[in-house]
């Protein structure tokens, strides 16, 4: 379908020609640091991104278009998938390529493929799940039940988020006719392939005293309980974009209530669940943006049954039309188009007000900014130490972007490896750093006190449109180590959340 080609087409160049207008975000980094250092598990996250960052690396020599070409060709195979779905659910060539518009104008869709990132997978294997799951309902073939396994058991692998799906599977199918695949073997072998897929990331989080747990539980902690059911909800609303709503809601439904969306309801079961563990565990609010596919693919079928009901044609134009230029509205807080400065100049004029700190819609863009300038910083602070201390000194960073910035950037400053206490960089260890020699930065002062003997700030990390926590930020040398940082390792454990 020409119309499809062309939906499918306008995605990726609206990637591709967008992608390098700042640099490098905060995660990229770390997954960078982390393809280096291949493992079946991370403590905040599973290993497939980190394998898929090590090929851009032998590929692509870690360019941002090589890192960031995968999470644009996963976004444009989901949006594929959205309307193949809506074909399945029975829908025209008018209902498929709905779909596929629909997907494409969602600000969260085009902006998880501005960058490097879990969710993007994870909007994927949902998205391919949930067509797989159609094919097999509307012509009840239960071998697909193998290969539904396979794709959650690589889901589990990008992020631990696919037992959610599993769950919301199991309830659904407790709730509607399609219980009747309980009693049928493939489905049980299909769990069987998702749980042997896994099993390598299941192993390595016995092997480390399942570390993700104490991610998990610091994440409800710090994060979890400020996200309010109305603030999910709204989010919703934004992320998918305001006029989607019609769309998505009339999928529910069609799902739920239609009788030609009897065979399907599965599926709206599986969204009704998804959306009640989020909003009872008070979740971020993108948690919820790999189910909305489902949904938009049977909102499409659903508003073309019901145009072609009425005999009405105008709004067969009018509606594409109506999502195109609503989609253009949105594209640039979602896509890096403008000048940092130009974009947070301009939201409090085209808000009239409403939004005074720009900051609250482009965090995500600032992400991106100030970290080559941040590794520059320290190397002009490690070059100027003596050269017995320059032989002997480590460089501790506070956060896994932090440290990450300075394992990319580092190398050609001639700095040596960073080492940190947050997330796998803790895990990984202090290496042969004995902490004699330390630049620190990021790191609470308070927490150094603890380890030397003396704190000396011999710079400032200063980038006006980088994160307002790396920012302004205080580089320190510390010397005259009270214990060898090997025993000091433990205090600078950090599994939270950073802003």
């Amino acid at each position: 379908m020409a119309f499809l080609a062309t939906l499918a087409g306008v995605k990726l160049l609206l990637h591709l020609a967008t992608h390098h207008r700042y640099g490098y975000e905060r995660d990229e980094l770390y997954f960078i640091a982390c393809a280096k250092r291949l493992a079946w598990g991370y403590v905040d996250h599973p290993p497939l991104v980190p394998w898929i960052t090590r090929l851009a690396g032998e590929v692509f020599d870690y360019s941002l278009l090589g890192l960031r070409l995968f999470p644009i060709l996963a976004l444009t195979g989901a949006l594929i998938l959205t309307a193949a779905m809506a074909r399945r659910l029975g829908g025209g060539p008018w209902a498929q390529g709905l779909a596929a518009l629909s997907f494409l104008i969602a600000p969260l869709y085009l902006r998880l493929g501005t960058f490097l990132n879990i969710p993007s997978f994870e909007v994927f294997f949902w998205t391919l799940l949930s067509w797989l799951l159609t094919v097999l309902l509307r012509e009840d073939r239960p071998r697909l039940w193998l290969w539904i396994g396979a794709v959650a058991g690589l889901g589990l692998l990008n992020k631990h988020s696919m037992l959610l799906f599993g769950f919301a599977l199991a309830v659904g199918l407790l709730l509607t006719p399609a219980r009747a695949y309980l009693r049928s073997r493939w489905l049980w072998l299909g769990g069987a392939v998702a749980g042997i897929v896994f099993s390598p990331n299941l192993v390595w989080q016995w092997e480390h005293g399942f570390p993700t747990l104490e991610f998990v539980r610091n994440l409800n902690r710090d994060v979890m309980g400020q996200v309010s059911a109305t603030d999910f909800l709204l989010g919703q609303v934004l992320y998918m974009h305001p006029l989607l709503v019609p769309v998505w809601l009339s999928g529910l439904a069609w799902y739920l209530f239609a009788a030609a969306g009897r065979p399907f309801r599965l599926l709206g079961w599986i969204f009704v669940v998804t959306v009640t563990v989020l909003l009872l565990t008070r979740s971020k609010v993108y948690y919820l943006a790999p189910a909305f596919p489902m949904l938009m693919a049977a909102g499409a079928v659903a508003i073309e049954q019901w145009l072609a009901r009425r005999h009405r044609r105008w709004p067969r134009a009018a509606i594409p039309g109506l999502l195109a230029a609503g989609g253009l509205v949105f594209l640039p807080l979602a896509l890096p188009i403008l000048p940092i400065e130009t974009l947070d100049r301009a939201i409090p004029r085209v808000t009239f007000g409403l939004v005074e700190d720009p900051f609250e819609l482009t965090e995500h863009f600032h992400k991106e900014l100030g970290w080559e300038n941040q590794a520059a910083t320290v190397a002009r602070v490690y070059h100027s130490l003596p050269e017995a201390d320059r032989a002997r000194a480590a460089i501790l960073a506070g956060n896994y972007g932090e440290a990450g910035a300075i394992d990319f950037f580092g190398p050609e400053l001639g700095l040596p490896p960073a080492i940190s206490g947050h997330y796998s960089y803790y895990v990984w260890g202090p290496g042969e750093a004995s902490g004699e020699v330390l630049i620190a930065f990021g790191v609470p002062r308070d927490v150094l006190a603890e380890i030397f003997g003396r704190i000396e700030e011999v710079a400032r990390i200063h980038h006006p449109q980088a994160l307002p926590v790396e920012n302004d930020l205080p580089v320190l040398l510390c010397t005259q180590p009270r214990m060898p940082l090997a025993d000091a390792w433990p205090r600078l454990r950090f599994f939270a959340r950073i802003n």
